[in-house]
Parts: structure tokens; C-alpha cells; sequence
């Protein structure tokens, strides 16, 4: 028996998540996914490419060391390459140009994957001095003064140093 007191409220709803409640949670949770997956290629694409870079600075570093040990010193002008490293087919480009010193000359390697040669991961300088020139090399001090607004640099060894002891 019912009382009046009592309000008869219908049915005993089931306890449990509507249709729109769970079509919602579902999508919240495929947008999160979304960018956590977004985050993590990014991720693996950067690692890739730190990679493909680090392995192309040691060819073009591997080049340059190979072009310093040669008896012969490198002519003047431009050479491509395609090398193998790492599983990796490589186009290595270095051009050898003349310096201000005789005796030294300029290399500039550019090393890019072999399939895009016009797209270089990494380019490098470096010199190279004759074979049998006596070290230091002579004139390399006219082009040293680069730095000569800054106090205490390019200084001629020959000069006696100041005394640096202070009085207190």
C-alpha cells in the first residue's frame, strides 16, 4: 500500500552510462590519443633526423680527414662523391678553393642524402696545408687580425708580457 506521504517516482531507472554519455567519453579519449600520437611521431621524426644529421657530419668529417692525410694535396675546385655509411647512401660534394696563404687552402664538404643532392644535411669548412710545409705557416699572421678590438688578442708572442702582480 501506498502512503500519500509517499510520491511514486516511476520505474527504477538501471544503473550505468547512457549512449551520449559513452559517445563522449569515447571521443574525449580519441582526441587525447590524437595528440599524444602527433607528439610521439614528431618525437621519432626529430630522432631521425638528429640521426641522418650526426651520421652526415661524420661523413663529411671522415672526407675531410681522408683529403688531409693524402700525400697529394688537393687540387683546386669541385668533386661529389657518393659513399655508403650506415646503411645509408651518401653524396658527399667538396669544393677546394685557394686561401690568402699560400700554403693552405679551403675545403668546404656538403654531404645530403644521395637521392636529394640539392638539399645538404650538412656543410662543413676546413684547411688543409701543403704536405711538408713547415708549421706555423708563413703569413698566416696578416690574416690573424680579425679579433684586434678585443684586448689581449692576436698579441705577438715575441713580446715580453706585462707583470700581472698587483700591489694591494
Amino acid at each position: 500500500m501506498i502512503l500519500a506521504s509517499e510520491k511514486y517516482s516511476g520505474p527504477a531507472r538501471p544503473g550505468g552510462f547512457t549512449l551520449v554519455e559513452v559517445m563522449v567519453a569515447v571521443s574525449i579519449v580519441a582526441i587525447g590519443l590524437t595528440g599524444i600520437l602527433t607528439t610521439i611521431n614528431g618525437m621519432a621524426n626529430s630522432s631521425a633526423y638528429l640521426r641522418d644529421k650526426t651520421l652526415a657530419n661524420w661523413v663529411a668529417q671522415n672526407h675531410i680527414v681522408a683529403l688531409r692525410l693524402d700525400s697529394d694535396w688537393p687540387e683546386i675546385g669541385k668533386s661529389t662523391d657518393d659513399i655508403e655509411m650506415a646503411g645509408q647512401e651518401w653524396r658527399v660534394a667538396a669544393e677546394v678553393s685557394a686561401t690568402p696563404v699560400e700554403k693552405l687552402r679551403r675545403i668546404d664538404v656538403s654531404v645530403s642524402y644521395s637521392d636529394t643532392p640539392d638539399d645538404p644535411l650538412v656543410v662543413i669548412a676546413a684547411f688543409v696545408g701543403e704536405p711538408g710545409a713547415a708549421a706555423p705557416v708563413a703569413g698566416w699572421r696578416e690574416g690573424a687580425r680579425l679579433n684586434s678590438n678585443r684586448p689581449g688578442t692576436n698579441r705577438d708572442p715575441d713580446e715580453d708580457n706585462e707583470s700581472t702582480d698587483r700591489e694591494p
